[in-house]
């Protein structure tokens, strides 16, 4: 992550631009290669944020109606998702400093029980359990999988599957280049502190309820999956703490979306101010928001 913060940070003071990386791929490799990065890059974005209003539903719904998921209900589940979706591309609309505030305010309500957690579970973690491999054999390193052929040993190394690990951390730590978007729209000063700021909260908030959860639940390693952070909670704290867990995870879902909608429509701003995009996507709101941007990458 690390790495990614400093070219993020670089590369935005050298080139400003709300396109960001498309600006970065243009300098370094041609037009054309800038237009497929801010194409596939916005691609990828709006598809990772059609997920965070379904997703949303699908985690408060689940743990307190679970009626409403069933399958019989498709048309329930679409409204109520368009519906979410609306109303954050609404709050984009009117403007960056609203997204920001709406932001702040969902990460304070949204890390809350976690941070119970954490205080609740300190005292019950078993530092072994750390060490603990899927196997359930304790082991620092185990280096008898390093004889296998290739760059990346194909099955374990120590008990852990290295692909879909690294996999996972490269997942859960990037994005920071997003913050390039926004490196028109905010002094240099202010894209600094909060790409630092980023690194810190995103680095703790994600190591330490994994370390926590692991350390003091009997949970198997095999057992864990998506919605196994509320079994722990359940198990550190009780049962309201888990249905907090569940609240919080659904609501970071929206600042994620908010976010990720701001810097996709900004990007298709920044295309079209370098000529890669019709001039109608330079077109801004009264809030000085770009409008078609937000509608195209609503619907």
């Amino acid at each position: 992550a690390l790495p990614e913060v400093v070219m993020t940070y670089e590369l935005s003071s050298l080139y400003p631009c709300s396109s960001g990386g498309v600006r970065w791929a243009e300098e370094a490799f041609g037009k054309t290669c800038g237009l497929f990065t801010g194409y596939l890059g916005w691609v990828s974005g709006i598809t990772n944020n059609a997920t965070a209003p379904v997703l949303f539903f699908s985690y408060l719904s689940s743990h307190f109606f679970p009626d409403i998921s069933d399958t019989d209900t498709p048309w329930i589940q679409f409204g109520i998702s368009a519906g979410i979706a609306i109303v954050l591309a609404y709050i984009n609309y009117r403007g960056l400093e609203v997204v920001g505030k709406a932001s702040v305010l969902i990460f304070f309500v949204s890390i809350a029980p976690f941070v119970l957690m954490t205080i609740i579970g300190i005292p019950k973690v078993d530092p072994q359990k750390w060490l603990q491999t899927p196997t359930g054999e304790e082991e620092v390193f185990d280096d008898d999988t390093m004889a296998q052929p290739g760059w990346v040993p194909d099955t374990l190394l120590g008990g852990i599957a290295l692909r879909p690990f690294i996999n996972n951390l490269y997942w859960s730590v990037n994005g920071f280049d997003q913050a390039g978007h926004f490196s028109n729209a905010v002094p240099k000063r202010t894209l600094r502190n909060g790409l630092c700021l980023s690194l810190l909260l995103v680095s703790t908030t994600k190591m330490i309820p994994i370390l926590i959860s692991t350390g003091a639940t009997d949970i198997e390693q095999a057992d864990w999956k998506a919605g196994s952070f509320a079994l722990a909670a359940t198990e550190i704290g009780g049962r309201w703490l888990g249905t907090l867990v569940v609240v919080a995870s659904g609501i970071s879902l929206l600042a994620q979306f908010l976010s990720g909608m701001s810097a996709d429509s900004l990007q298709l701003q920044g295309m079209a101010d370098r000529g890669q995009l019709p001039l109608i996507f330079r077109t801004r709101s009264p809030h000085n928001t770009p409008t078609y941007a937000l509608i195209l990458g609503l619907l």
